[in-house]
């Protein structure tokens, strides 16, 4: 029991000297200070260059004067209403089998007629122009398309298949000019 007996004095004195220690720390506070952060790197930027804004017919850039910021492009805007106007009938004289229509076009505007057929009927139509760019697209009555502007055909023929009214459109890339076209049934 003797040789306990240091050993536990010796360890009670260690401990009591840890708790003191401990003690004295927090009853005596270390004010910290903080330093300024290191910079990692002194590299500079090299030709960074920001374009001078140029001022437009309605912009100003007058010192102290409020800047309005520039609006975002748009989508190209939707055509008037008159561009593409109602569609006139158009119905053939008693006995005949095809008709022939005259007009002026002016692109961006359309013309169209619109012509009820029958079901396996042959639908011939031309465009003639006299620089060549007027065209037509046709189209079903359902949305089914036949012809499309992008057909540089300016002939066009097929079977009908549905009895239904059969929308012509005529159209041109640019400028105007006159046009004939021809419906035979």
């Amino acid at each position: 029991m003797e040789t306990r007996r240091p050993r536990m004095v010796a360890l009670t004195v260690c401990l009591l000297a840890v708790a003191g220690a401990l003690v004295g720390c927090a009853a005596t506070p270390t004010p910290m200070t903080t330093r300024p952060p290191v910079p990692t790197s002194t590299a500079t930027p090299t030709d960074v260059s920001v374009p001078d804004p140029t001022p437009g017919p309605t912009d100003t850039l007058s010192p102290g004067a409020p800047q309005t910021p520039t609006p975002a492009p748009t989508d190209t805007p939707i055509p008037p209403a008159d561009i593409a106007p109602t569609p006139e009938r158009v119905t053939f004289a008693p006995g005949t089998t095809s008709i022939t229509l005259t007009g002026q076009i002016t692109w961006p505007n359309l013309r169209t007629y619109l012509l009820r057929a029958q079901a396996g009927q042959t639908m011939h139509v031309t465009v003639h122009s006299p620089d060549g760019l007027a065209n037509f697209a046709i189209v079903g009555q359902d949305g089914i398309p036949f012809k499309r502007l992008e057909n540089e055909d300016r002939s066009f023929r097929f079977v009908l298949p549905s009895t239904q009214d059969y929308r012509i459109t005529v159209a041109r890339p640019q400028g105007t000019s006159t046009y004939t076209l021809t419906i035979s049934i």
